[in-house]
């Protein structure tokens, strides 16, 4: 590890430290993968890539998420693949903003409306992290704990 910069120890550390809670193991992933653009053979980011990934919560995610919308048993290649797209959009993130000021703006010609402030993003964000873990546990009840934060972000 002695060959790469400071910066990259840094960030495999701070991965290192997502990595412990379920909660932010995917974003510690996508560090590992920034770093491995960079520096394709750093063997420690694709260690911590693999030890999140056999991470007995993660997979129980992923199996239990898409059996929502696809029976289990169906072994259909179209299905199947569907299976895996799921299982990815379930490990993608968003990009985070860094500044809890800042405001993502989004295009001139999008026909969505811009957000008016932080504070209106982390009540939207809450939400919809309330309604992520609901429904990856499958708990109908927990998804009404996602409503007054829309309503929070509404007012």
């Amino acid at each position: 590890m002695s060959t790469y910069p400071d910066s990259v120890q840094q960030a495999l550390e701070r991965a290192r430290d997502m990595g412990q809670d379920h909660v932010f193991q995917l974003d510690a992933v996508a560090i590992c993968f920034d770093i491995l653009a960079d520096y394709p053979d750093c063997a420690e980011a694709s260690e911590l890539v693999y030890k999140i990934f056999c991470d007995e919560w993660i997979i129980y995610d992923n199996r239990c998420a898409p059996q929502k919308l696809i029976d289990e048993w169906d072994d259909r290649p179209h299905q199947q693949h569907r299976r895996l797209a799921l299982s990815f959009g379930y490990m993608t993130r968003l990009p985070e903003w860094t500044d809890e000021d800042e405001i993502p703006f989004l295009d001139e010609e999008s026909d969505m409306h811009q957000y008016e402030s932080a504070e209106t993003m982390r009540y939207l964000h809450d939400g919809k992290m309330e309604l992520s873990e609901a429904y990856c546990l499958g708990d109908e009840e927990a998804a009404e704990y996602a409503w007054p934060r829309f309503m929070q972000a509404i007012e």
